[in-house]
């Protein structure tokens, strides 16, 4: 599993094991580490390979009703990356100023121009409810 760098960026690079073709439709992962330092971006790596492998499995299993996993998952995958995890629902509710000051957050930060929008869902398959 390899860390690429981007810019200042380090990203974990690896491709998705055969194994998981029924479960992932990429066959390589690029994920932004949101980070500089080769250290910090080694732990994350780590991490954020291991919750993707637990999704797969958990795909692979057809565990649709563990919600909550998945639900934690997000959560977790967005703390990794210095985000706070919120249900549209959630970010509806908020005052403008708020939204206007996430939105200025998201569209200012370094990988915004190839940002992934994440979804949270029944065994981690996209639904309506998305990250802000």
């Amino acid at each position: 599993m390899s860390i690429i760098r981007r810019g200042e960026i380090l990203y974990l690079r690896r491709r998705v094991p055969k194994r998981y073709k029924a479960v992932e439709n990429r066959k390589m992962i690029l994920q932004s580490l949101h980070t500089e330092d080769r250290s910090a971006a080694e732990i994350k790596r780590e991490t954020i390979w291991s919750n993707l492998i637990e999704t797969w499995e958990a795909r692979l299993r057809g565990d649709t009703d563990d919600a909550k996993l998945n639900y934690e998952a997000a959560v977790n995958m967005a703390e990794i990356k210095g985000k706070s995890y919120r249900l549209m629902t959630e970010v509806a509710q908020l005052k403008t100023s708020d939204l206007l000051e996430r939105s200025e957050a998201i569209r200012s930060s370094p990988e915004a121009s190839h940002r992934n929008t994440c979804h949270c869902g029944r065994n981690g398959f996209p639904s309506k409810q998305h990250l802000v």
